[in-house]
């Protein structure tokens, strides 16, 4: 009796395991998915902001740099370093895709 609770608790625990591997390898692949979208859209964003500062187009009329501009910088900064922080953390890490790193703050 106490051998078919044995093998029963192994093959429950076995059919978990390969439901939830599963479940979590789906969810990899499709975060996984939209990478280089992402990684272009950054790279888009990225220009656009050096763009903005090489050119003064950031500043008014009195050489002050505007504050929706530095709104958007820290908005930046912020979105890079909460992904980074994400990319490499140990529980984490697997769902976010690496493409955080060539970005600087």
């Amino acid at each position: 009796m106490c051998m078919f609770h044995v093998k029963y608790l192994w093959e429950t625990l076995s059919t978990v395991c390969i439901a939830v591997s599963t479940v979590m390898l789906v969810f990899i692949v499709i975060l996984n998915c939209g990478t280089n979208g992402i990684v272009s859209s950054n790279r888009e964003k990225h220009k656009a902001l050096i763009y903005k500062t090489q050119t003064e187009a950031c500043r008014d009329e009195f050489g002050i740099v505007n504050k929706d501009y530095i709104d958007e910088i820290q908005e930046w900064n912020q979105y890079i370093a909460k992904n980074k922080t994400m990319q490499r953390d140990f529980w984490f890490g697997v769902f976010v895709p690496n493409i955080f790193d060539e970005f600087q703050i």
